[in-house]
């Protein structure tokens, strides 16, 4: 992980998902956020924990997930709530 501002390397957290070479990813003060198969891993800050939020679309943009199930929003939460 890298201190947003200056970009340093400031901790190395093992992470075992699988997000394609072209994958979408974003990252917020709290999380790096990545899409992955079936939905979106979350990789928090300071612990490495991650986190899998199925059927969830990233939109980075607008640092959202919005999930989808049988073609229907379900939800829109932004990244940086406690999910």
């Amino acid at each position: 992980m890298r201190e947003l501002d200056a970009g340093r390397l400031i901790a190395r957290h093992p992470y075992t998902g699988i997000a394609g070479s072209e994958s979408a990813i974003t990252a917020t003060a709290v999380w790096i956020v990545m899409r992955v198969a079936e939905g979106v891993d979350m990789v928090r800050r300071g612990t490495g924990s991650v986190r899998h939020v199925p059927r969830a679309i990233l939109d980075v943009r607008g640092l959202q997930l919005p999930r989808v199930q049988d073609d229907e929003l379900i939800s829109i939460t932004p990244i940086d709530s406690d999910i």
